[in-house]
């Protein structure tokens, strides 16, 4: 690898991920976010997994870039390289460089939380729809016997066009 793959970086990226969670001494659950920063050069993509902004684990990935068919000159099987490199440590540096002075890092953090707010708020639903579902059917079960079981059915169960809906849209197709 030579100089020109560090001056050659494009499309740097950051990722932030799920990290570890931990219970401070007050009691609280902080979850510390881990990321990953990745890059391309005009011969392959890296990226490198990240325990803080600017803080790289020692292993560097490298893979061919994106659209290149195994039977294509260029491609290669994943490799992993090392920090310990000048070359690799270099182009490291100005990836993280890169990231921090666009403010990645901050960016990929409020994606993360805001992909996972939603996931919580459909978690919230479909529990719901679920809660609603699993008492019409305990309500059913008591109606053959009691009045207000079935006074309750007639207030909780949708008008019969909304009947059968559900929270989850339907797969995809494939074009076939």
């Amino acid at each position: 690898m030579t100089a020109k793959h560090v001056v050659n970086i494009r499309n740097v990226g950051v990722t932030a991920h799920n990290g570890s969670t931990r219970v401070t001494a007050a009691g609280d659950t902080i979850t510390d976010p881990s990321y990953s920063l990745h890059w391309e050069t005009v011969q392959a993509r890296y990226h490198v997994w990240l325990d803080a902004p600017g803080k790289a684990r020692q292993v560097v990935y490298k893979n061919p870039l994106r659209d290149t068919p195994p039977s294509a000159p260029g491609y290669f099987q994943t490799r992993r390289l090392t920090l310990k490199s000048t070359v690799n440590l270099r182009m490291v540096g100005e990836a993280l460089r890169i990231a921090r002075e666009a403010g990645l890092y901050a960016k990929a953090t409020a994606t993360a939380a805001e992909a996972e707010a939603k996931r919580l708020a459909a978690c919230r639903v479909a529990q719901e729809v679920e809660d609603r579902n699993d008492l019409l059917r305990l309500l059913h079960k008591l109606a053959v016997t009691n009045a207000t079981a079935r006074k309750l059915i007639v207030e909780l169960e949708p008008p019969q066009e909304y009947s059968g809906l559900c929270c989850t849209p339907p797969p995809e197709r494939d074009g076939t």
